[in-house]
């Protein structure tokens, strides 16, 4: 006697949830209209730029630092 291997499932429990996740992401880019604006906010760049030099030489005067302690604090 022969003995007939079975074919595993075309749809199972895993590929169901890859397709239920895909569809959700497509769902959740196309209601968040990604394709109808602009991707790259190109004015950002400057405030990029001041960020990172702010960020290489941050402010240190004890003023500054006051307020920041105190912002600290209150929140």
């Amino acid at each position: 006697m022969t003995q007939s291997l079975s074919r595993p499932p075309l749809l199972n429990r895993s590929l169901l949830w890859g397709i239920c996740f895909v569809i959700f992401i497509g769902m959740a880019v196309v209601k968040a209209g990604i394709f109808e604006q602009d991707l790259v906010n190109v004015g950002g760049f400057y405030q990029l730029l001041r960020f990172l030099r702010a960020s290489l030489h941050p402010e240190v005067s004890p003023e500054f630092l006051q307020l920041t302690l105190k912002a600290t604090l209150t929140t």
